[in-house]
């Protein structure tokens, strides 16, 4: 193997493990504001959601996935309700602000 392509690699890799994500920024934001009691909760399932995706792609569905159009489109689907279902979860439950944090 050559050279610059393993360095290209390598470097790219750095930069994209140095690149802070949507899911590394939540768990910053959420343990500045509640502290670090709150914080294993959010920690565990970001884990267990990248164990969830790693299991899937090791089983072969994302290359399914990438064969099957129709398949690929019923997922999207099923994402998209899922999320939309915890929008609308999540505009209901309304904005509480905790007793301790409480502004005077």
């Amino acid at each position: 193997m050559a050279l610059e392509p393993l360095l290209a690699f390598v470097v790219t890799s750095a930069v994209v493990l140095v690149t802070p994500d949507p899911t590394i920024l939540t768990v910053i934001s959420y343990s500045a504001t509640h502290g670090d009691c709150a914080n294993g909760a959010l920690v565990a399932g970001v884990a267990l959601s990248n164990s969830t995706a790693l299991v899937a792609s090791l089983l072969g569905l994302g290359a399914l996935l990438a064969t099957a159009a129709f398949w690929f489109t019923v997922v999207k689907w099923i994402v998209g309700l899922y999320l939309l279902y915890l929008g609308i979860k999540l505009l209901r439950s309304g904005v509480r602000i905790p007793a301790s944090r409480e502004r005077r």
